[in-house]
C-alpha cells in the first residue's frame, strides 16, 4: 500500500490505514525529529493532523510501536518551550522521561516537554489524540505543564 499524500496541515476521515514504511515517513515529517520502531511484524498506523499556528492537534491509531526523541531535538530546541499532552483513547503506552515513568491507560493523559530525551513504548490497540503547543506562546497552559510535566 502507498502512503496517500496529505497536504500539510490538512487531514480527514478518510486517511487510510498505512503500511509500517508509510507511517513512519509520516510519522517523521508530522513530527521530526522522532524514532518510530515497529513491535510487531504487521505493523500499521494512521495519522492525522491539523495545525493551528504553533499548535499542532493529531489523531494517532496504530499496532505496537516505540518511539523514541532523537537527542540533537533537545540540542535544537529551548529549555521547556515545546509540550505535548497526550490523551490515551485506547492501547496502553509506557512514558519514559527522565527520572519519570508513566503508564497511560484510556482516559488518561500525559503532558511533557519535547525539549528532554523520552521514549514512548505502546501496546495493544493504540490510540491517541495528541495536541503540541509552546509554553510560551500559550501560557494559560504553563499551571498544568509545571504540575503534571512527565506525569499521568
Amino acid at each position: 500500500m502507498e502512503a496517500a499524500h496529505i497536504p500539510e496541515g490538512l487531514s480527514n476521515d478518510l486517511t487510510p490505514q498505512l503500511n509500517c514504511d508509510a507511517f513512519i515517513n509520516i510519522c517523521s515529517k508530522a513530527f521530526p525529529p522522532l524514532q518510530v520502531r515497529p513491535q510487531t511484524s504487521h505493523m500499521s498506523g494512521r495519522l492525522e493532523y491539523r495545525d493551528a499556528g504553533t499548535s499542532r492537534a493529531a489523531k494517532i491509531s496504530t499496532t505496537p510501536i516505540k518511539i523514541v526523541s532523537l537527542s540533537s531535538h533537545s540540542k535544537t530546541v529551548k529549555q521547556g518551550e515545546t509540550y505535548k499532552v497526550l490523551w490515551q483513547i485506547s492501547g496502553s503506552g509506557l512514558l519514559l522521561q527522565g527520572n519519570n515513568q508513566s503508564v497511560l491507560k484510556r482516559n488518561q493523559f500525559a503532558i511533557y516537554p519535547t525539549s528532554k530525551p523520552y521514549t514512548l513504548q505502546t501496546a495493544g490497540n493504540y490510540r491517541i489524540l495528541m495536541l503540541t503547543f509552546d509554553l510560551e506562546r500559550n501560557p494559560q497552559w504553563k499551571a498544568l505543564a509545571d504540575m503534571k510535566s512527565g506525569k499521568v
